[in-house]
Protein backbone atom coordinates (compact mmCIF):
# COMPACT_ATOMS: atom_id res chain seq x y z
CA UNK A 1 0.00 0.00 0.00
CA UNK A 2 1.34 3.43 -0.94
CA UNK A 3 2.13 5.67 1.98
CA UNK A 4 0.08 8.83 2.25
CA UNK A 5 2.01 12.02 2.85
CA UNK A 6 1.25 15.69 3.38
CA UNK A 7 3.45 18.74 3.76
CA UNK A 8 3.86 20.45 7.11
CA UNK A 9 1.86 23.67 7.07
CA UNK A 10 4.55 25.42 9.08
CA UNK A 11 7.93 24.34 7.68
CA UNK A 12 7.02 22.38 4.50
CA UNK A 13 8.54 19.03 5.59
CA UNK A 14 7.00 15.91 4.05
CA UNK A 15 4.99 14.13 6.76
CA UNK A 16 3.76 10.53 6.77
CA UNK A 17 0.05 10.19 7.50
CA UNK A 18 -0.86 7.38 9.87
CA UNK A 19 -4.66 6.90 9.68
CA UNK A 20 -6.31 7.09 13.09
CA UNK A 21 -3.47 9.14 14.62
CA UNK A 22 -2.49 12.79 14.69
CA UNK A 23 -0.19 13.94 11.91
CA UNK A 24 2.53 16.18 13.29
CA UNK A 25 5.97 17.54 12.44
CA UNK A 26 9.00 16.50 14.47
CA UNK A 27 11.04 19.38 13.03
CA UNK A 28 8.87 22.33 14.13
CA UNK A 29 6.28 20.63 16.39
CA UNK A 30 3.40 21.68 14.13
CA UNK A 31 0.12 20.07 15.23
CA UNK A 32 1.82 18.27 18.11
CA UNK A 33 -1.21 19.11 20.25
CA UNK A 34 -4.27 20.05 18.18
CA UNK A 35 -6.23 20.91 21.35
CA UNK A 36 -3.69 23.41 22.68
CA UNK A 37 -5.41 26.38 21.04
CA UNK A 38 -8.83 25.47 22.37
CA UNK A 39 -9.64 27.84 25.25
CA UNK A 40 -10.45 26.01 28.46
CA UNK A 41 -11.72 27.59 31.63
CA UNK A 42 -9.74 26.13 34.50
CA UNK A 43 -10.22 26.32 38.25
CA UNK A 44 -8.00 28.84 39.97
CA UNK A 45 -5.92 26.16 41.71
CA UNK A 46 -5.27 24.45 38.36
CA UNK A 47 -4.22 27.68 36.64
CA UNK A 48 -1.99 28.79 39.51
CA UNK A 49 -0.24 25.43 39.76
CA UNK A 50 0.34 25.38 36.02
CA UNK A 51 1.93 28.83 36.26
CA UNK A 52 4.19 27.83 39.15
CA UNK A 53 5.02 24.52 37.50
CA UNK A 54 6.32 26.21 34.38
CA UNK A 55 8.44 28.58 36.48
CA UNK A 56 9.86 26.39 39.22
CA UNK A 57 9.31 22.65 38.54
CA UNK A 58 12.80 22.02 37.18
CA UNK A 59 14.52 23.85 40.04
CA UNK A 60 12.54 21.89 42.62
CA UNK A 61 13.29 18.63 40.83
CA UNK A 62 17.04 19.35 40.85
CA UNK A 63 16.90 20.20 44.55
CA UNK A 64 15.04 17.00 45.47
CA UNK A 65 17.09 14.81 43.17
CA UNK A 66 20.33 15.89 44.84
CA UNK A 67 18.95 15.21 48.31
CA UNK A 68 18.60 11.97 50.24
CA UNK A 69 15.56 13.28 52.15
CA UNK A 70 12.36 13.51 50.13
CA UNK A 71 9.67 13.99 52.77
CA UNK A 72 8.47 17.61 53.10
CA UNK A 73 10.16 19.22 56.08
CA UNK A 74 9.08 21.90 58.52
CA UNK A 75 10.18 25.26 57.13
CA UNK A 76 9.15 28.91 57.17
CA UNK A 77 6.63 28.45 54.35
CA UNK A 78 4.97 25.69 56.35
CA UNK A 79 4.83 27.87 59.49
CA UNK A 80 3.52 30.91 57.58
CA UNK A 81 0.88 28.72 55.88
CA UNK A 82 -0.43 27.63 59.30
CA UNK A 83 -0.39 31.18 60.66
CA UNK A 84 -2.13 32.53 57.55
CA UNK A 85 -4.72 29.73 57.77
CA UNK A 86 -5.50 30.66 61.39
CA UNK A 87 -5.95 34.28 60.29
CA UNK A 88 -8.40 33.13 57.60
CA UNK A 89 -10.41 31.15 60.17
CA UNK A 90 -10.41 34.17 62.51
CA UNK A 91 -11.69 36.47 59.77
CA UNK A 92 -14.38 33.96 58.86
CA UNK A 93 -15.52 33.60 62.48
CA UNK A 94 -15.64 37.40 62.82
CA UNK A 95 -17.83 37.68 59.71
CA UNK A 96 -20.21 34.97 60.97
CA UNK A 97 -20.57 36.64 64.39
CA UNK A 98 -20.98 40.05 62.72
CA UNK A 99 -24.00 38.93 60.67
CA UNK A 100 -25.52 37.08 63.63
CA UNK A 101 -25.17 40.25 65.75
CA UNK A 102 -26.85 42.36 63.05
CA UNK A 103 -29.70 39.87 62.89
CA UNK A 104 -30.28 40.07 66.66
CA UNK A 105 -30.04 43.87 66.62
CA UNK A 106 -32.73 44.10 63.94
CA UNK A 107 -34.97 41.69 65.82
CA UNK A 108 -34.53 43.54 69.11
CA UNK A 109 -35.19 46.88 67.42
CA UNK A 110 -38.52 45.91 65.80
CA UNK A 111 -39.76 42.73 67.56
CA UNK A 112 -42.37 42.11 64.90
CA UNK A 113 -42.66 40.08 61.71
CA UNK A 114 -40.27 42.40 59.85
CA UNK A 115 -37.71 42.02 62.64
CA UNK A 116 -38.08 38.25 62.58
CA UNK A 117 -37.62 38.19 58.78
CA UNK A 118 -34.52 40.37 59.16
CA UNK A 119 -33.18 37.96 61.78
CA UNK A 120 -33.69 35.00 59.43
CA UNK A 121 -32.06 36.82 56.49
CA UNK A 122 -28.88 37.67 58.41
CA UNK A 123 -28.76 34.21 59.98
CA UNK A 124 -28.91 32.78 56.45
CA UNK A 125 -26.04 35.06 55.36
CA UNK A 126 -24.01 33.97 58.39
CA UNK A 127 -24.72 30.32 57.55
CA UNK A 128 -23.16 30.78 54.10
CA UNK A 129 -19.81 31.53 55.79
CA UNK A 130 -19.88 28.62 58.24
CA UNK A 131 -17.27 25.94 57.25
CA UNK A 132 -18.90 22.86 55.81
CA UNK A 133 -17.05 19.57 55.80
CA UNK A 134 -17.58 17.44 52.75
CA UNK A 135 -20.36 15.07 53.69
CA UNK A 136 -19.59 11.40 54.02
CA UNK A 137 -22.14 10.53 51.35
CA UNK A 138 -19.89 8.38 49.17
CA UNK A 139 -20.93 4.85 48.32
CA UNK A 140 -18.01 2.55 49.26
CA UNK A 141 -17.88 -1.12 48.41
CA UNK A 142 -18.53 -3.44 51.34
CA UNK A 143 -15.76 -5.52 52.88
CA UNK A 144 -17.90 -8.65 52.96
CA UNK A 145 -18.66 -8.37 49.22
CA UNK A 146 -15.11 -7.48 48.10
CA UNK A 147 -12.90 -8.90 50.87
CA UNK A 148 -9.69 -9.42 48.88
CA UNK A 149 -9.31 -5.86 47.62
CA UNK A 150 -9.64 -4.67 51.21
CA UNK A 151 -7.16 -7.32 52.38
CA UNK A 152 -4.75 -6.19 49.67
CA UNK A 153 -5.05 -2.52 50.68
CA UNK A 154 -4.70 -3.43 54.37
CA UNK A 155 -1.58 -5.45 53.60
CA UNK A 156 -0.07 -2.54 51.71
CA UNK A 157 -0.82 -0.05 54.50
CA UNK A 158 0.86 -2.40 57.00
CA UNK A 159 3.94 -2.73 54.80
CA UNK A 160 4.16 1.04 54.32
CA UNK A 161 3.39 1.92 57.94
CA UNK A 162 0.44 4.08 56.90
CA UNK A 163 -2.86 4.62 58.77
CA UNK A 164 -5.60 2.21 57.76
CA UNK A 165 -7.89 3.02 54.85
CA UNK A 166 -11.51 3.10 56.07
CA UNK A 167 -13.35 2.67 52.78
CA UNK A 168 -12.75 2.06 49.09
CA UNK A 169 -14.92 3.83 46.52
CA UNK A 170 -14.92 2.65 42.91
CA UNK A 171 -15.16 5.23 40.13
CA UNK A 172 -15.37 5.25 36.33
CA UNK A 173 -12.27 7.43 35.86
CA UNK A 174 -8.81 6.73 34.45
CA UNK A 175 -7.34 7.80 37.76
CA UNK A 176 -7.22 7.12 41.49
CA UNK A 177 -7.10 9.40 44.51
CA UNK A 178 -7.08 9.59 48.30
CA UNK A 179 -9.18 11.89 50.45
CA UNK A 180 -10.31 12.43 54.02
CA UNK A 181 -13.95 13.46 54.33
CA UNK A 182 -16.56 14.13 56.97
CA UNK A 183 -16.21 15.41 60.52
CA UNK A 184 -14.56 12.13 61.54
CA UNK A 185 -11.98 12.54 58.71
CA UNK A 186 -12.71 9.12 57.26
CA UNK A 187 -9.89 7.93 54.97
CA UNK A 188 -11.23 7.08 51.52
CA UNK A 189 -9.37 5.51 48.61
CA UNK A 190 -11.05 6.32 45.29
CA UNK A 191 -10.10 3.65 42.75
CA UNK A 192 -10.74 4.30 39.06
CA UNK A 193 -11.68 0.94 37.56
CA UNK A 194 -10.79 1.84 33.93
CA UNK A 195 -7.18 2.51 34.93
CA UNK A 196 -7.10 -0.49 37.28
CA UNK A 197 -8.29 -2.83 34.50
CA UNK A 198 -5.55 -1.61 32.14
CA UNK A 199 -2.76 -2.24 34.64
CA UNK A 200 -0.88 -5.49 35.16
CA UNK A 201 -0.55 -6.88 38.69
CA UNK A 202 2.63 -4.99 39.56
CA UNK A 203 1.19 -1.74 38.24
CA UNK A 204 -1.94 -2.31 40.33
CA UNK A 205 0.23 -2.58 43.42
CA UNK A 206 1.97 0.64 42.38
CA UNK A 207 -1.37 2.39 41.87
CA UNK A 208 -2.72 1.39 45.27
CA UNK A 209 0.58 2.05 47.05
CA UNK A 210 0.79 5.55 45.58
CA UNK A 211 -2.62 6.55 46.90
CA UNK A 212 -1.87 5.00 50.29
CA UNK A 213 1.34 7.04 50.34
CA UNK A 214 -0.78 10.20 50.17
CA UNK A 215 -1.99 9.21 53.62
CA UNK A 216 1.52 9.58 55.03
CA UNK A 217 3.54 11.87 52.75
CA UNK A 218 3.32 15.09 54.76
CA UNK A 219 1.17 17.16 52.39
CA UNK A 220 -0.27 19.79 54.75
CA UNK A 221 -2.72 20.92 52.05
CA UNK A 222 -4.70 17.78 52.86
CA UNK A 223 -4.97 18.72 56.54
CA UNK A 224 -8.02 20.22 58.24
CA UNK A 225 -6.43 23.57 59.07
CA UNK A 226 -4.64 24.51 55.85
CA UNK A 227 -6.91 22.62 53.49
CA UNK A 228 -9.93 24.05 55.29
CA UNK A 229 -8.56 27.58 54.95
CA UNK A 230 -8.26 27.15 51.18
CA UNK A 231 -11.87 25.94 51.05
CA UNK A 232 -12.99 28.94 53.13
CA UNK A 233 -11.38 31.40 50.72
CA UNK A 234 -12.92 29.59 47.73
CA UNK A 235 -16.29 29.84 49.49
CA UNK A 236 -15.81 33.59 50.02
CA UNK A 237 -15.14 34.03 46.31
CA UNK A 238 -18.21 31.94 45.46
CA UNK A 239 -20.39 34.14 47.71
CA UNK A 240 -19.00 37.53 46.69
CA UNK A 241 -18.07 37.24 43.00
CA UNK A 242 -20.93 38.01 40.56
CA UNK A 243 -21.66 35.51 37.79
CA UNK A 244 -21.86 38.43 35.34
CA UNK A 245 -21.39 42.18 35.58
CA UNK A 246 -24.61 42.76 33.68
CA UNK A 247 -27.52 40.77 35.07
CA UNK A 248 -29.98 39.27 32.60
CA UNK A 249 -32.70 39.39 35.25
CA UNK A 250 -32.84 43.21 35.52
CA UNK A 251 -35.45 44.66 33.14
CA UNK A 252 -35.69 48.17 34.58
CA UNK A 253 -33.33 50.42 32.58
CA UNK A 254 -33.02 52.81 35.54
CA UNK A 255 -32.10 50.01 37.94
CA UNK A 256 -29.55 48.37 35.64
CA UNK A 257 -26.72 50.93 36.20
CA UNK A 258 -27.08 50.43 39.96
CA UNK A 259 -26.84 46.64 39.56
CA UNK A 260 -23.79 47.00 37.30
CA UNK A 261 -22.10 49.27 39.86
CA UNK A 262 -22.82 46.82 42.70
CA UNK A 263 -21.51 43.90 40.63
CA UNK A 264 -18.35 45.83 39.79
CA UNK A 265 -17.76 46.43 43.50
CA UNK A 266 -18.41 42.74 44.23
CA UNK A 267 -15.95 41.75 41.51
CA UNK A 268 -13.23 44.03 42.91
CA UNK A 269 -13.77 42.62 46.42
CA UNK A 270 -13.54 39.07 45.02
CA UNK A 271 -10.17 39.94 43.43
CA UNK A 272 -8.89 41.08 46.83
CA UNK A 273 -10.10 37.81 48.36
CA UNK A 274 -8.45 35.91 45.51
CA UNK A 275 -5.12 37.48 46.48
CA UNK A 276 -5.46 35.76 49.90
CA UNK A 277 -5.89 32.47 48.11
CA UNK A 278 -2.80 33.06 45.96
CA UNK A 279 -0.69 33.88 49.01
CA UNK A 280 -1.66 30.62 50.74
CA UNK A 281 -1.29 28.56 47.55
CA UNK A 282 2.18 30.02 46.99
CA UNK A 283 3.20 29.04 50.52
CA UNK A 284 1.93 25.49 49.91
CA UNK A 285 3.26 24.83 46.42
CA UNK A 286 6.71 23.49 47.27
CA UNK A 287 5.35 21.35 50.09
CA UNK A 288 2.70 19.77 47.86
CA UNK A 289 5.12 19.10 45.02
CA UNK A 290 7.69 17.54 47.38
CA UNK A 291 4.92 15.43 48.90
CA UNK A 292 4.08 14.07 45.45
CA UNK A 293 7.69 13.07 44.79
CA UNK A 294 7.78 11.45 48.22
CA UNK A 295 4.61 9.50 47.43
CA UNK A 296 6.28 8.26 44.23
CA UNK A 297 9.33 7.22 46.25
CA UNK A 298 7.27 5.35 48.87
CA UNK A 299 5.25 3.63 46.16
CA UNK A 300 8.37 2.45 44.32
CA UNK A 301 9.75 0.89 47.53
CA UNK A 302 6.74 -1.44 47.44
CA UNK A 303 6.06 -2.04 43.74
CA UNK A 304 9.53 -1.54 42.30
CA UNK A 305 10.66 1.30 40.05
CA UNK A 306 9.80 -0.46 36.78
CA UNK A 307 6.13 -0.86 37.77
CA UNK A 308 5.93 2.75 39.01
CA UNK A 309 7.40 4.10 35.77
CA UNK A 310 5.20 1.94 33.52
CA UNK A 311 2.13 3.10 35.47
CA UNK A 312 3.00 6.75 34.88
CA UNK A 313 3.63 6.04 31.21
CA UNK A 314 0.21 4.39 30.85
CA UNK A 315 -1.50 7.36 32.47
CA UNK A 316 0.14 9.60 29.84
CA UNK A 317 -1.88 7.89 27.10
CA UNK A 318 -5.29 8.86 28.45
CA UNK A 319 -6.17 10.76 25.25
CA UNK A 320 -5.57 7.53 23.31
CA UNK A 321 -7.99 5.69 25.57
CA UNK A 322 -10.75 8.21 25.02
CA UNK A 323 -10.16 8.15 21.24
CA UNK A 324 -10.72 4.38 21.24
CA UNK A 325 -13.83 4.73 23.39
CA UNK A 326 -15.21 7.36 21.02
CA UNK A 327 -14.62 5.12 17.99
CA UNK A 328 -16.32 2.15 19.65
CA UNK A 329 -19.22 4.35 20.70
CA UNK A 330 -19.63 5.74 17.17
CA UNK A 331 -19.21 2.53 15.14
CA UNK A 332 -20.12 -0.20 17.67
CA UNK A 333 -17.56 -2.58 16.16
CA UNK A 334 -16.77 -4.17 19.53
CA UNK A 335 -18.23 -4.60 22.99
CA UNK A 336 -14.91 -5.71 24.51
CA UNK A 337 -13.82 -2.20 25.40
CA UNK A 338 -10.86 -2.97 27.64
CA UNK A 339 -9.53 -5.59 25.22
CA UNK A 340 -9.61 -2.90 22.53
CA UNK A 341 -7.89 -0.42 24.84
CA UNK A 342 -5.12 -2.91 25.64
CA UNK A 343 -4.72 -3.68 21.93
CA UNK A 344 -4.60 0.04 21.09
CA UNK A 345 -1.89 0.59 23.70
CA UNK A 346 0.21 -2.30 22.40
CA UNK A 347 -0.32 -1.25 18.77
CA UNK A 348 0.46 2.41 19.43
CA UNK A 349 2.94 3.46 16.71
CA UNK A 350 6.34 4.61 17.84
CA UNK A 351 5.73 7.95 16.16
CA UNK A 352 2.58 8.51 18.23
CA UNK A 353 4.51 7.68 21.42
CA UNK A 354 7.15 10.19 20.38
CA UNK A 355 4.45 12.82 19.82
CA UNK A 356 3.00 12.30 23.29
CA UNK A 357 6.44 12.33 24.92
CA UNK A 358 7.44 15.45 22.95
CA UNK A 359 4.17 17.16 23.90
CA UNK A 360 4.72 16.30 27.57
CA UNK A 361 8.21 17.74 27.44
CA UNK A 362 7.03 20.88 25.66
CA UNK A 363 4.21 21.66 28.06
CA UNK A 364 5.67 19.86 31.11
CA UNK A 365 2.44 17.88 31.25
CA UNK A 366 1.36 16.27 34.48
CA UNK A 367 -1.44 13.99 35.65
CA UNK A 368 -3.11 17.18 36.84
CA UNK A 369 -1.97 20.62 37.92
CA UNK A 370 -1.26 19.55 41.51
CA UNK A 371 1.38 17.03 40.37
CA UNK A 372 4.93 17.67 39.17
CA UNK A 373 5.48 17.12 35.43
CA UNK A 374 5.23 13.42 34.61
CA UNK A 375 8.56 13.49 32.78
CA UNK A 376 10.34 14.71 35.91
CA UNK A 377 8.57 12.17 38.11
CA UNK A 378 9.76 9.38 35.81
CA UNK A 379 13.32 10.73 35.85
CA UNK A 380 13.19 10.94 39.65
CA UNK A 381 12.07 7.32 39.95
CA UNK A 382 14.75 6.10 37.54
CA UNK A 383 17.41 7.99 39.47
CA UNK A 384 16.33 6.18 42.63
CA UNK A 385 15.82 2.77 41.10
CA UNK A 386 14.54 -0.01 43.34
CA UNK A 387 14.15 -3.69 42.45
CA UNK A 388 11.41 -5.56 44.31
CA UNK A 389 11.25 -9.32 43.88
CA UNK A 390 8.17 -10.18 45.91
CA UNK A 391 6.65 -7.21 47.67
CA UNK A 392 3.28 -8.87 48.14
CA UNK A 393 1.56 -12.17 47.41
CA UNK A 394 0.71 -12.21 43.69
CA UNK A 395 -2.17 -14.59 44.35
CA UNK A 396 -3.81 -11.95 46.55
CA UNK A 397 -3.56 -9.38 43.77
CA UNK A 398 -5.14 -11.87 41.34
CA UNK A 399 -8.02 -12.58 43.71
CA UNK A 400 -8.61 -8.88 44.38
CA UNK A 401 -8.60 -8.18 40.65
CA UNK A 402 -11.01 -11.05 39.98
CA UNK A 403 -13.48 -9.60 42.49
CA UNK A 404 -13.59 -6.35 40.54
CA UNK A 405 -13.95 -8.09 37.16
CA UNK A 406 -17.68 -8.53 37.80
CA UNK A 407 -18.11 -4.75 37.42
CA UNK A 408 -16.27 -4.50 34.10
CA UNK A 409 -19.44 -4.66 31.98
CA UNK A 410 -21.05 -1.77 33.85
CA UNK A 411 -17.89 0.35 33.49
CA UNK A 412 -17.69 -0.41 29.75
CA UNK A 413 -21.32 0.62 29.25
CA UNK A 414 -20.75 3.83 31.19
CA UNK A 415 -17.65 4.84 29.20
CA UNK A 416 -19.22 4.04 25.83
CA UNK A 417 -22.34 5.97 26.87
CA UNK A 418 -20.25 9.12 27.43
CA UNK A 419 -19.81 9.55 23.68
CA UNK A 420 -23.29 8.58 22.53
CA UNK A 421 -25.31 11.50 21.19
Amino acid sequence: MQKQEIKCKQCGTDLEVNPGYITWCEHCDWNIDPTSEVPRKKAIFHRFNMFLGKKFSKNLYNEINQSDRFRPRLNLSWVFAFIFSIIIYTINLTVVLFFIRIGFNIFNAYRDLAGFVGLLIFFAIAYLFIPKFKKDNVNPIKREEFPHIYILVDRLTDMMGAPKIDDIVLTNEFNASFSQIGLNRKRILFLGLPLFYLCNNKERIALLAHEIAHNMNGDIKRGVIVGGALKLIENWIFIVAPAKIRSVYVVDIYLEPVVILINCIRWLISRVILSFWYVLALLLWRNSQRAEYYADYLESRISGTDASVSLLQKIQYITTYYSVIERISSFAYSRELFSELEHALKALPEREKQRIERMNMKYESSVDATHPPTRLRIEFLKNHHKEVESSIDNELVIRASSELEVLKGDVENYLIGLFKH
